[in-house]
């Protein structure tokens, strides 16, 4: 009998520690909440299994608890991101702007309304109009408009 209540215990402790590595790991690696909802659950294994509660039960739970976090997460992550739309630098290949500044070799140039270090084979000045053409890394390629 003792040794039951050993082995329960070891296993609630290691899906305590468990749970709590994957709620930790959550705050390094975003997964939107995979991973602290999973660690929840384990949490949840944790208590049912120290109580000796019946392992198609523990099973049911789990996926319950693991679902419902995931589930609620979901509600509470996507009423952040209403309204906001998926942005990449090539969708401003076309798009209109102008330099605002010229440093060095450094050109800056404004597109919709956000400010790109740019690269062009015209020559620029300041307050020149320019279409979008390509993007290199972190660079926008930028043309002169013909007025």
């Amino acid at each position: 009998m003792s040794f039951l209540v050993e082995y329960k215990e070891f296993w609630s402790i290691v899906f305590f520690v468990v749970g709590l590595i994957l709620m930790i790991l959550e705050m390094g690696i975003p997964t939107n909440f995979q991973l602290f909802a999973f660690g929840m659950g384990f949490l949840g294994l944790s208590v049912m299994t120290f109580f000796g509660i019946n392992v198609l039960i523990q099973v049911f739970v789990f996926a319950i608890i693991v679902i419902a976090t995931i589930s609620i997460a979901h509600i509470f992550t996507s009423k952040t991101t209403v309204g906001s739309k998926d942005f990449s630098p090539y969708d401003l290949i076309g798009k209109k702007g102008k330099v605002v500044k010229i440093e060095n070799d450094k050109v800056i140039v404004k597109v919709e309304g956000e400010e790109w270090l740019a690269e062009s084979d015209d020559m620029l000045k300041t307050g020149d109009k320019i279409i979008v053409s390509g993007v290199k890394g972190v660079k926008v390629i930028v043309s002169k408009m013909e007025i």
